[in-house]
């Protein structure tokens, strides 16, 4: 038998070793505060960079990638008229799981972008069931709109190096994962390595009867996201390391390794905000006057805010309609 999962590591409170991931953390967290910095300065960079249009684009982009990790998914240029009607039924569904992806990611941005954002197991009961709208062969597995229980079938882990939490302790260990740890000891923690945690913890608990790596992934990106973090993205190249640091921050809970693997995807995104930002600024060829905001950024946060000054929206107010 190969390793598995036991009893006194399951107990074991999950670790992080600093001194490995700190550096990765702290570039990440410099190239954060310039690009924060600037958006201080042209606010109008900013609006144009977490616009809804901008947004809805990168949880597509995002969706490409995570549904492509279990199972490569393309979509050719050629046109749908152009295919057989075989072609085009499996590219419809290939459509609908896609944009199923990108509802549930857009619903879980929605609650960031409120007053008072949040992440609960109601949260992630209802952006589960919206992610598996586009699936509906497996309808008759998907639990909508609870988490599994004793009166579920027992599931396999495809992985199988442990068992899934029973069903009758799935809403016990979901709220402990949430009161006790979410809202409790990873409280202070930065959001990468909060963010890992709760990744290797869902997933450990197996929640759903299907789906349970991908909606862990949703939160995970939520958690990065409500720390001012781009959402991180792990394409199919990347999925033998995404799973062996996810089998070893279960064996272990050690996500030391998985907490590196998430801040190297959040640095290379952090590098295309960049990119974004100096196109921005050839553009515009930085000849707009500086406007009066007073942003805050701040990494461990909650998010960022930005409030124009009185001065300025009465400014705006007078300016003539272009």
């Amino acid at each position: 038998m190969g390793e598995w999962l036991t009893e006194e590591i399951d107990r074991k409170p999950y670790y992080c070793d600093m001194e490995k991931v700190k550096a990765s953390i702290s570039e990440i967290d410099e190239k954060l505060s310039k690009f924060y910095a600037y958006c201080k300065i042209h606010p109008r960079f900013k609006q144009e960079m977490f616009s809804k249009q901008a947004q809805e684009r990168r949880s597509r982009e995002t969706a490409m990638a995570f549904l492509g990790i279990e199972k490569p998914i393309t979509l050719d240029p050629t046109s749908s008229y152009e295919k057989t009607e075989a072609e085009r039924e499996i590219e419809k569904l290939k459509i609908r799981k896609l944009l199923a992806y990108t509802d549930a990611s857009q619903y879980l941005k929605n609650i960031l972008s409120s007053d008072a954002p949040y992440l609960d197991q109601s949260v992630c009961l209802r952006a589960h069931a919206t992610m598996c709208q586009g699936e509906e062969e497996k309808s008759r597995i998907i639990r909508y709109n609870r988490f599994r229980d004793e009166t579920d079938p027992v599931i396999i882990v495809g992985q199988g190096y442990f068992n899934p939490v029973p069903g009758e302790l799935v809403k016990p260990r979901t709220d402990l994962l949430f009161q006790d740890y979410y809202y409790g000891a990873w409280d202070k923690d930065h959001p990468i390595i909060k963010g890992a945690k709760f990744l290797t913890e869902y997933y450990r608990i197996q929640p759903h009867m299907d789906g349970n790596k991908r909606m862990a992934l949703l939160c995970m990106n939520f958690i990065l996201q409500n720390g001012g973090y781009a959402d991180v993205r792990f394409h199919n190249g990347s999925k033998e390391r995404l799973f062996d640091c996810l089998k070893k921050s279960v064996l272990t809970h050690d996500v030391t390794d998985l907490v590196l693997l998430i801040a190297e995807k959040e640095n290379e995104r952090c590098n295309q905000w960049l990119e974004e930002l100096i196109d921005y600024r050839l553009r515009i060829r930085e000849e707009d006057e500086p406007e009066q905001v007073n942003l805050e950024f701040v990494p461990m946060g909650e998010k960022y805010k930005t409030k124009q000054t009185s001065e300025a929206s009465k400014k705006t107010e007078d300016e003539p309609n272009a």
